[in-house]
């Protein structure tokens, strides 16, 4: 019931605690360092001048995360998407 409240709150609730929560449901898959990993990659990546190399990110990150994790990886994008964009 847990994984459906944390949902729920990610859906209704404050801006401020939705970051929270999708960054703790993040590190709880992922584990801190990787978590610290993956969101400093794409942080690094999406501000780069260059154009966004969406395949060369996602591979390199495919290294990085296990299969079953890597629905994560868009996740930590949907973060840092909020962070820049409304926090």
């Amino acid at each position: 019931m847990e994984c459906v409240a944390g949902v729920w709150a990610l859906m209704s609730g404050k801006l401020d605690d939705r970051v929270q929560l999708l960054r703790q449901r993040c590190i709880g898959a992922l584990g801190e360092e990787l978590f610290l990993t993956v969101y400093a990659h794409i942080h690094k990546v999406q501000e780069e001048e260059e154009q966004l190399d969406e395949y060369a990110m996602e591979a390199e990150l495919q290294k990085l995360v296990a299969p079953g994790l890597i629905g994560y990886v868009k996740e930590v994008e949907q973060l840092i998407f909020i962070e820049q964009c409304y926090v």
